[in-house]
């Protein structure tokens, strides 16, 4: 999965080039041409994708659209029968808010997603927040991860491998830092995550 402007469309608001989103597979060693999402991508902005586990459930990034509560929201889709993204819908206010929310990132379970979020209330000027399913499998209302994680600067692009349980990210604000955005990991200790440590140079 990945983003581009090559579509061209241009946003009447501050006249750049929009993004969409398109995909490639890979067969036998080799990717093949690159495809659009032809049934997400509209003249707004869509963005910062990933799919579920088995393939069938997509999360992204969609800005300045009008059922959009802020800025950008995060929405979903379903592959449908006929190999089609459908059912595409705004995750709502329980995920979603006034602010910036972007770069949805599915735990290998599906039932926990992490993204970044400019909105009010958090540490920094933007924070990584997570929601998780209940036994309805509804979103519940997004938690910040907290001030292990969060800084007063940006922490962004949250990514968590199931394997070690183990969060990556994108922040600007850490104390070690070799630039002006590094990557860090912090593992998860049951109810709390252990000091993040940048993956060095």
């Amino acid at each position: 999965l990945f983003t581009s402007k090559r579509n061209g469309h241009i946003d009447p608001l501050n006249r750049n080039y929009n993004e969409d989103l398109f995909f490639s597979r890979r067969a036998d060693g080799v990717w093949g041409y690159s495809e659009e999402f032809k049934k997400i991508n509209t003249p707004y902005n869509e963005g910062s994708a990933c799919l579920s586990k088995d393939g069938k459930q997509l999360f992204f990034a969609r800005c300045n659209s009008p059922d959009s509560y802020g800025s950008c929201d995060i929405f979903h889709a379903v592959l449908k029968p006929d190999s089609t993204w459908g059912y595409t819908k705004n995750l709502g206010p329980a995920i979603n808010s006034i602010g910036w929310d972007s770069q949805p990132s599915l735990s290998h379970s599906g039932d926990t997603l992490f993204f970044a979020s400019d909105r009010i209330g958090g540490l920094g000027f933007s924070d990584i927040y997570y929601s998780t399913k209940d036994k309805d499998g509804n979103w519940q209302k997004a938690l910040n991860l907290g001030p292990i994680i969060n800084t007063r600067g940006f922490e962004v692009s949250p990514f968590f491998h199931h394997k070690h349980n183990v969060l990556y990210f994108s922040s600007n604000g850490q104390p070690l830092s070799f630039g002006g955005f590094d990557i860090l990991k912090s593992y998860k200790r049951k109810l709390t995550w252990d000091e993040p440590k940048n993956l060095g140079p």
